[in-house]
């Protein structure tokens, strides 16, 4: 009697060993799916900028309009609106977001440039009027009024555009390219005007 016992119960250990063995492996590979779909998906982070009023997107290496034109105006005002007191401080904040094949230029040219505005104790201000994202050739312009007050003249007033492209790496804009000039936007409509001359 103990013997039957002994030998069904054996049967059923090994009969329930052979099961969990296929759950087991099947558990694994379910594991090693789902590890590989989460290492392969890129996340897409959505916020809304204290700049705009719209969501807007930004993913590992690209981003929506919104964020393109919400980092454009962040620039243009941070660059825009300098003192003798702050313009350390716009130098160190500008910095971060300068892609490493512009930073040194850039440095060198923001280092100039505040060595002109603290000898000549200038202020500079600046007021948007537009912000416009050029799909085709990825250029942000903002344009505005610039105001420079100075000790030798009074305020003058002049229309500025400010000119961006940004990249997006690791969620992280970069600026490539920055200009800036007198007068509208150099876009595209721009262009074309300027070749039929």
């Amino acid at each position: 009697m103990k013997w039957k016992n002994y030998v069904q119960s054996w049967k059923s250990i090994n009969l329930e060993n052979k099961i969990s063995r296929l759950v087991i492996c099947a558990l694994a590979f379910s594991n090693i799916l789902l590890v590989a779909a989460v290492i392969n998906q890129n996340s897409l982070v959505i916020f809304t900028p204290p700049t705009l009023h719209e969501e807007t997107a930004i993913a590992i290496d690209s981003a929506s309009e919104p964020m393109h034109r919400a980092m454009g105006l962040y620039v243009a005002g941070l660059i825009g609106n300098v003192t003798p007191h702050n313009a350390k401080l716009v130098k160190e904040s500008l910095g971060p977001l300068l892609d490493a094949g512009i930073y040194t230029n850039v440095m060198k040219v923001m280092d100039d440039q505040i060595l002109a505005l603290r000898q000549d104790k200038v202020s500079t201000s600046f007021r948007t009027i537009s912000v416009e994202y050029e799909k085709k050739s990825g250029k942000v312009f903002v344009h505005g009024q610039q105001i420079v007050d100075g000790l030798i003249d009074s305020s003058r007033s002049l229309k500025k555009t400010y000119e961006f492209i940004f990249k997006i790496r690791n969620y992280q804009p970069q600026i490539t390219h920055i200009d800036n000039y007198r007068g509208t936007p150099r876009n595209e409509e721009w262009r074309k005007a300027q070749e039929k001359k």
